[in-house]
């Protein structure tokens, strides 16, 4: 019997899981996107080096958001990043995280108390654990970076996508939500 590699494994957990998670997503026209929402659950990267290159790009995502409701999410990246992006913040640590990966159900609770219509997840890739949020908290239109190789898995848990097949340039998210205000 074959063993089956690591990075295999975890795409056949990334798509299990999207599928159980899965739900009715909302219909929506491109061009009036951001104009139907009302609340922004906007997800912080995990890693530091990461946070570091999206925080250079903060107030041209934010103006891309225009006048709308900001809940910054963040697993394990320090406090004072999510506070420079909204004045309500969700701040969670890793120990919320099972040993599987799985975001715990006090972190969906406390995503669903806010009723968001919009998450934008920043992860410069697919990122299980913060792509799961959204999906479980039943956010209608979720907005996720995905390698291009990892566009099947994405598709699980992201109903728009940013492909990427090399380094990542925040200015596409901008245009993308410039164009949906």
């Amino acid at each position: 019997m074959k063993k089956i590699s690591y990075s295999a494994s975890k795409a056949i957990k990334f798509w299990f899981l999207g599928w159980l998670w899965r739900h009715r997503s909302m219909e929506f026209t491109f061009p009036q996107m951001m104009k139907r929402f009302g609340k922004v659950l906007l997800i912080l990267p995990r890693k530091e080096s990461d946070v570091k290159v999206v925080r250079r790009w903060r107030e041209r995502i934010l103006f891309s958001i225009g006048n709308k409701d900001i809940v910054a999410f963040s697993i394990g990246a320090p406090l004072e990043i999510a506070q420079e992006w909204s004045n309500r913040q969700l701040f969670f640590t890793d120990g919320d995280i099972s040993p599987f990966g799985i975001v715990s159900k006090k972190i969906i609770d406390a995503v669903k108390e806010e009723k968001c219509d919009f998450a934008l997840d920043l992860s410069p890739d697919l990122d299980f654990i913060t792509a799961q949020v959204p999906l479980r908290a039943q956010i209608p239109a979720r907005l996720g970076i995905v390698r291009h190789d990892k566009n099947r898995i994405g598709e699980k848990f992201f109903n728009i996508m940013m492909q990427t097949s090399g380094k990542l340039n925040y200015e596409n998210i901008v245009k993308i939500i410039s164009a949906g205000g």
